[in-house]
């Protein structure tokens, strides 16, 4: 159960990590990737509010 949850999981971040670059566009986001301080923000806003949104 645990395995296959976290097999969910991992795809899922993948489909919304591709929709979100898909939104912002790739040189947005791979600029925000090479500022870990920027990427540490986007991870700790980005993550509560989708737990939020699909829960």
């Amino acid at each position: 159960m645990d395995l296959r949850w976290t097999e969910m999981t991992q795809g899922f971040e993948l489909w919304w990590l591709a929709m979100i670059i898909r939104c912002i566009g790739w040189n947005r986001y791979s600029w925000l990737m090479v500022t870990t301080q920027r990427r540490r923000l986007v991870i700790e806003g980005w993550a509560p509010a989708m737990d939020i949104a699909f829960r």
